[in-house]
């Protein structure tokens, strides 16, 4: 990701091969209920801090619950589960897997 600002939510997605099949790439923030990836980058804005609650790239997450009104999203990463604010939510790329 950019060490840019981030005016408009993450970039575009895109598809690729990977080894785990076919993914799709964005942001944590697009992704849909029960959506399931592997991390790829976080903005270095938020990094440190999203660390600290054990999201980092190369681990694996599930979306559990996208709380309404802009709400958090909720997400268990390995046996641990948080939540992120949607703000957070637009600065961390995910490769999603794909059916």
């Amino acid at each position: 990701m950019s060490r840019h600002k981030n005016h408009g939510g993450c970039r575009r997605q895109s598809s690729r091969r990977g080894g785990r099949g076919r993914c799709q790439r964005k942001c944590l923030a697009e992704m849909g209920g029960r959506e399931c990836g592997t991390i790829e980058e976080i903005d270095e804005e938020i990094r440190e801090q999203v660390v600290s609650m054990g999201v980092r790239p190369g681990k694996r997450l599930v979306i559990q619950s996208k709380q309404p009104l802009n709400g958090p999203i909720v997400v268990s990463v390995g046996q641990n589960m948080t939540s992120l604010s949607r703000s957070h939510a637009r600065q961390i790329e995910v490769a999603v897997d794909v059916e």
